[in-house]
């Protein structure tokens, strides 16, 4: 059944959005809330995917404690990845983040005005629509960049799936190709596509030309698994305790990569 998620903080938000999930079931509409509809014998991130890929719409509740918590960071950018509507209802005057307002800066925020008063507006922001968990995902259950980097950090193992993204940036280094959704390989956003030396060879067999030539600039479907990546900054050859992440899909096989 379709279900609006509710997304907030433990800590500060757990009464309100009871209290929200209350009123908006009594009137039909059917909900998942941590930890409530966590089930035993699957992963809590799988959990937290599957339930973002079939919903219907988000709601976060703003809290302080919703503003300082990366969990309600990587469920707005999934929600985000995959295109559902994103209800912000703002508690006690809260200002978003700003990662949090990179993904609500355009949508309309609401104040918090009690659990029937919201759960009535909600219902008729998030329309109900047939279950349909595929048609809720760009390219047949691909995940867009945000979404697969959302996924991968929550994932130690890396997310398997299908993956799309533009091409902004082709390279070569080495034996090896580099296709990245962003012009800046470092951008946060930057989802990068690593063609090993197999891969690349493939691409010239097939293609007749490098991987750069052939998808630069172009969607393409990537099969595979998108996993995060420390990357320490050195000095001198020494790490020097900064660092940063990028996340990585490593191709041994050109048939992985097709234009979308």
């Amino acid at each position: 059944m379709p279900r609006i998620f509710v997304s907030h903080a433990a800590g500060d938000g757990a009464r309100l959005a009871s209290d929200l999930v209350a009123e908006l079931e009594k009137g039909g509409r059917s909900c998942w809330i941590a930890p409530r509809d966590v089930a035993p014998g699957a992963t809590y991130p799988a959990q937290i995917m599957a339930a973002l890929r079939e919903c219907e719409g988000l709601v976060l509740l703003l809290t302080a404690g919703a503003n300082a918590s990366v969990d309600v960071l990587q469920e707005v950018k999934i929600a985000h990845g995959f295109g559902k509507k994103i209800v912000p209802m703002i508690v006690a005057g809260t200002v978003p983040s700003d990662d949090l307002a990179y993904f609500l800066a355009v949508r309309h925020h609401v104040p918090w005005s009690g659990p029937d008063a919201i759960a009535a507006l909600v219902a008729t922001a998030v329309p109900v629509v047939p279950p349909n968990p595929v048609s809720a995902m760009p390219a047949a259950g691909a995940l867009d960049p945000l979404a697969a980097i959302a996924a991968a950090a929550s994932e130690p193992n890396g997310m398997t799936g299908k993956f799309k993204l533009q091409v902004r940036r082709a390279a070569l280094e080495g034996d090896e190709a580099w296709l990245c959704s962003e012009m800046d390989y470092r951008d946060p956003r930057c989802l990068s596509v690593r063609l090993e030396a197999r891969a690349r060879q493939q691409c010239l067999a097939v293609h007749g030309a490098e991987p750069p030539e052939v998808f630069m600039g172009k969607p393409i479907l990537v099969t595979g698994i998108a996993k995060q990546r420390r990357i320490d900054f050195l000095s001198d050859g020494t790490p020097t305790g900064h660092y940063y992440y990028q996340t990585h899909i490593d191709i041994d096989e050109i048939e992985k990569i097709a234009l979308a």
